[in-house]
């Protein structure tokens, strides 16, 4: 559907990397503020794939990111390679003023987020960071409870991640590419947990290593259990399993000095649900995001597109900027250090 005259003009956007930047795709047609321009990939299949869904579209395909962004006239791009490349395409998009959607994680390692970062602080444009879940209905509302003091001081973060091997891809297995779910995918989770918590990390403490394993390990983690500590004295903990599917396997919870809310991001719709526990657990309220209204599986997955627009075109805050998912690099290599070394990581180790 058209935008009305009168309104702002429809963002020409693209997608480079087609194996999970298809899903980008086909959100990107649904919109009615946007319009698909262009598709880059490597592998010509992919391309030509992506390309079929895309019927009715004026759609070029690349297979040079370069030319894309010369040629294209871009306004826009989503950003969906693997990870050794967040850095290098993304800064060639930010310095010629693209608006870039990079999916998360931000880069490979601290010294490459560094340099998005400054890349992106010289841009006069809007560089988002895929971290969907802070664009779902789910988290907003959590949010809106813990500033409204309804919960008291927020003391404790909790979350768990229960996966199966039919998650585990094969490019997952590649400390460059994914190092295991752990890294990958609860990264979403601890995201959220630094706007849950008000503050950046202190120090964290971290277990990890393949089934059956004691001790600091070199390997790629199949459990973990792990500790945060904030600067403000908010406290987390996460467990997670990349070898047990298990039913409703993804859960989280806030608790403060007068309430609390146990979360699942799932149930019974999709987008979500929690349960709010007030005036020292005396009241109980059931909260369930409607399906029909916030999408459903990868929370806030088409709902980070109404941000990243709103940010282009109003020049609002930035649902998850670099500065955000910075600090979310820091933990994560903090953690792994942890799991490596078998010790306590202060987050002054990674200035």
């Amino acid at each position: 559907m058209k935008r009305e005259s009168g309104k702002p003009k429809r963002l020409r956007i693209g997608v480079v990397g087609l194996t999970h930047g298809a899903s980008h795709v086909k959100i990107i047609l649904n919109r009615d503020d946007m319009d698909l321009v262009a598709l880059c990939d490597i592998d010509e299949e992919k391309c030509r794939k992506t390309l079929a869904s895309c019927a009715g579209c004026d759609v070029k395909t690349f297979n040079d990111y370069p030319r894309m962004l010369s040629d294209a006239k871009l306004d826009a791009i989503v950003i969906a390679t693997p990870l050794p490349t967040h850095a290098e395409l993304s800064i060639m998009a930010l310095e010629k003023d693209i608006h870039v959607l990079l999916e998360k994680p931000l880069a490979s390692n601290i010294e490459e987020a560094f340099r998005i970062k400054e890349a992106a602080s010289r841009a006069k444009c809007v560089c988002q960071i895929g971290y969907r879940a802070s664009s779902s209905p789910l988290v907003r509302k959590i949010l809106q409870l813990i500033k409204s003091g309804e919960l008291g001081e927020i003391v404790m973060i909790w979350a768990h991640l229960f996966r199966g091997p039919g998650h585990m891809v094969e490019w997952r297995k590649n400390s460059q590419h994914g190092a295991g779910q752990f890294f990958d995918c609860m990264v979403h989770e601890f995201n959220d947990m630094f706007e849950f918590a008000g503050a950046d990390f202190s120090r964290v403490c971290a277990f990890g290593a393949p089934l059956g394993k004691l001790g600091a390990s070199q390997e790629m983690p199949d459990t973990v259990s792990a500790n945060i500590e904030f600067q403000n004295g908010v406290r987390a903990s996460a467990a997670f399993s990349q070898v047990s599917a298990t039913y409703r396997n993804n859960m989280f919870g806030v608790v403060g000095t007068k309430g609390r809310v146990d979360v699942d991001p799932y149930f019974p719709e999709g987008p979500g649900a929690f349960e709010l526990f007030t005036d020292n657990g005396l009241f109980r309220t059931k909260v369930v995001i409607s399906k029909d209204k916030a999408s459903s599986g990868h929370i806030g997955f088409s709902e980070q597109y109404d941000f990243f627009v709103k940010s282009i075109e109003e020049g609002a805050p930035v649902i998850c900027d670099v500065g955000m998912a910075l600090k979310t690099q820091r933990l994560m290599e903090a953690f792994n250090v942890s799991i490596k070394q078998g010790r306590t990581v202060a987050r002054d180790e990674f200035q």
